[in-house]
């Protein structure tokens, strides 16, 4: 994909580099966040505006860190940023009509995970 955002996405390993890509270039709100990261989404603003990400539990970084490799998986593929949030807000067929964003929230990575190489693959079910 163009627009340098799969670079952006596998650079950002910091949870604050994390939020400001998931937020910023593809455009995911602060209570859609809030729900994969297992946080508020006052939480999410939060960490937007100086109380950084890094203070988020260990639990939220690492859901932050799994939305940020889905968003990287799906944008191998996609042809926009917006495209990749739109694929994380969607309800999806291989997760059984179920939103990947509530999923992550779940705690539900590996399942997500394989719908989104089976998006990038070209094999949905």
């Amino acid at each position: 994909m163009g627009n340098g955002l799969l670079e952006e996405i596998d650079a950002a390993h910091a949870p604050d580099e994390a939020l400001q890509v998931l937020r910023q270039r593809i455009g995911l709100s602060a209570a859609e966040l809030g729900t994969a990261a297992s946080a508020g989404a006052r939480t999410v603003r939060n960490w937007s505006t100086g109380t950084g990400a890094l203070h988020a539990s260990p639990t939220s970084k690492q859901r932050l860190d799994d939305i940020r490799m889905i968003a990287g998986i799906i944008a191998e593929t996609a042809a926009s940023a917006e495209a990749v949030g739109a694929w994380l807000r969607a309800r999806n067929r291989d997760l059984d009509f179920e939103r990947p964003l509530e999923l992550l929230g779940r705690g539900e990575f590996d399942r997500v995970r394989e719908a989104a190489l089976a998006y990038l693959h070209g094999n949905p079910r």
